[in-house]
């Protein structure tokens, strides 16, 4: 039997073909693959009929017309003899291909079996794709990825599967990725109240931070038009900050972060950084408790300073933001004479 991970090395980036989602099919077939119950299970929620099915074959980036299916599940029972096939089509990043669905359910059309079922996986987008009604009958069903990630959790939490730990631990590790991706989350009311309290309160609140550290940073020589101030991801970058005019600083928040050190999707507040961009020099070596830009920002920034916590109970974390800015501010003055 091949391991999970056996499974997911023969995902290969490919031209013409978008990365997240050939990925993620090889990770959930790599899960289904690995739990014989779990993969019959979700057989019989993706047919939406009731059937007993006792075997289940998957086979990914299946060739078909003009096109490769996703996944393709070859299910049945050996006893009464009966089959169901179902193609599915995942969609993460990409948009549907012109008469793509089409072209797979002409593919379900030819095959022989009891049931055939096409399957659109998206996170929110909807097809104007309806089904062929000609007989052979297809079973056309569009399914957004946090419906899917809620019947995963379902199945994690009833009591027949809870000898499998294994197994349940792989769905749970599946669904993180599908949080860390936004796939397992279903806009609402909860969601449209924190968007409208951001924009209207939270957002000029964090601009006020950024204005104050502005203000503090006291850089003899400079106009505030040579600032740039990008009030919409929440970061003010510097002109030339020394005479030699080879680095300027940026401070700001940062939304994405997540590592042992402070992670925004468990915390759910901001993460704050100051950084140092432009030209290494050596006296910079000497910022001891800073780290290196993260590889996927842009090659002039050197140096970074990143929060380390928050104190989130009975504080005010204006001023936590504040007291950061401003110890980092003063580390770089110190190294780079700027104080003087």
């Amino acid at each position: 039997m091949t391991s999970v991970f056996g499974r997911i090395f023969r995902y290969r980036p490919s031209e013409g073909r978008t990365p997240t989602e050939d990925f993620f099919t090889e990770t959930l077939a790599a899960v289904l693959e690995a739990s014989e119950p779990f993969r019959l299970a979700f057989v019989k929620w993706l047919i939406n009929h009731d059937v007993d099915v006792d075997f289940a074959r998957l086979e990914t980036q299946k060739t078909v017309e003009n096109g490769r299916l996703d996944l393709w599940i070859d299910a049945g029972n050996e006893r009464t003899g009966e089959r169901h096939v179902i193609a599915m089509e995942n969609k993460i990043a990409a948009g549907e291909g012109k008469d793509q669905l089409q072209r797979y359910e002409r593919h379900l059309k030819r095959k022989t079996a009891d049931t055939r079922t096409l399957v659109y996986v998206t996170l929110h987008k909807r097809t104007s794709f309806q089904g062929s009604l000609k007989k052979p009958k297809v079973d056309f069903r569009q399914i957004h990825w946090f419906k899917m990630a809620e019947w995963m959790r379902e199945w994690t939490t009833k009591p027949a599967n809870a000898a499998d730990d294994k197994i349940i631990h792989f769905v749970r590790e599946l669904l993180l990725l599908m949080e860390e991706w936004g796939m397992a989350v279903n806009l609402n009311a909860d969601h449209l109240a924190a968007a409208t309290i951001y924009h209207t309160s939270v957002g000029r609140q964090l601009i006020q931070i950024l204005d104050e550290t502005y203000e503090a940073c006291e850089l003899p020589g400079t106009k505030g038009n040579q600032w740039n101030y990008n009030t919409e991801e929440l970061y003010y970058t510097s002109p030339w900050i020394d005479k030699r005019k080879n680095i300027y600083v940026e401070f700001g928040f940062n939304f994405d972060r997540d590592d042992a050190d402070f992670s925004v999707p468990q915390l759910r507040v901001p993460s704050a950084y100051f950084a140092v961009g432009g030209t290494h020099r050596p006296e910079l070596d000497n910022l001891r408790d800073w780290k290196p830009a993260p590889e996927d920002w842009d090659d002039d920034y050197v140096l970074v300073k990143w929060l380390g916590c928050l104190r989130l109970q009975g504080e005010s974390l204006h001023d936590e933001y504040i007291d950061f800015f401003k110890k980092a501010r003063d580390q770089l003055w110190r190294v780079t004479g700027l104080s003087q």
